[in-house]
């Protein structure tokens, strides 16, 4: 594995090893329980179930999105965020090989360093409606920093192409016990620079909290749980 592929694993391995470790203790009560046993997993997705789910939320985000278009305040322009891991790119083929649990931090490091996740189809389809309407797009991701140039790679590699925003997560908050100051701090950031947030979509409730944006979309996730 290449230098920077290797660093880019490694500290991803931290953050979600650090995120895993309140498995269980940090439960959402809006949200679903940690993470499905793997036969559940693979029936989820194999069945087609998942696909259906995650259509049926970007299509409300869709919607959402073009709604509040019509509204965005005057001198404000119109945004989205997207989150990356299992929002806007896959990791399932990457993590279902082998017998491990979904939830083993090992491989959400060595998913993230492949750089050849798939899209989300329809999330890329939001990013590109978003595109072609002038929305801005923020990708805020909890990847941390070492992980932007195979990130680069692979959000291109997957058709996400087009000017969008890339926001990874700081080396020095990789410590804290969830992304929510993180990810929500982001978010009052890019709206205090002029922008109105029409739609926030990611796949953990920790994604979505703290305001910030018109709506909260969850995509559905039974893999694994950041607090």
């Amino acid at each position: 594995m290449p230098r920077q592929l290797l660093a880019a694993a490694l500290v991803a391995l931290l953050l979600v090893a650090t995120a895993a470790v309140a498995l269980g203790a940090d439960r959402d009560p809006a949200g679903p329980t940690p993470p499905k046993p793997r036969p559940f997993v693979v029936n989820y997705y194999e069945s087609g179930e998942w696909a259906a789910d995650v259509k049926v939320a970007l299509t409300t985000a869709r919607r959402q999105m073009l709604r509040e278009l019509d509204d965005v305040p005057k001198g404000e322009k119109p945004a989205i965020v997207l989150d990356i891991d299992d929002t806007s790119l896959t990791q399932y083929p990457c993590r279902k090989p082998g017998d491990l649990p979904f939830d083993d931090p090992a491989a959400g490091a060595a998913c993230v360093a492949s750089g050849t996740l798939p899209p989300i189809k329809p999330t890329r389809a939001l990013y590109r409606l978003a595109l072609r309407r002038h929305v801005k797009v923020f990708f805020v991701t909890g990847r941390p920093e070492a992980a932007r140039e195979v990130t680069i790679a692979n959000l291109k590699r997957a058709g996400y192409t087009g000017r969008h925003t890339l926001i990874l997560r700081p080396n020095d908050t990789l410590g804290e016990p969830s992304v929510v100051p993180y990810k929500s701090g982001e978010r009052e950031e890019i709206e205090s620079g002029g922008h109105d947030i029409l739609v926030n979509v990611g796949d953990q409730w920790s994604d979505l909290k703290g305001g910030a944006a018109d709506h909260r979309i969850k995509v559905a996730n039974p893999m694994y749980f950041i607090p």
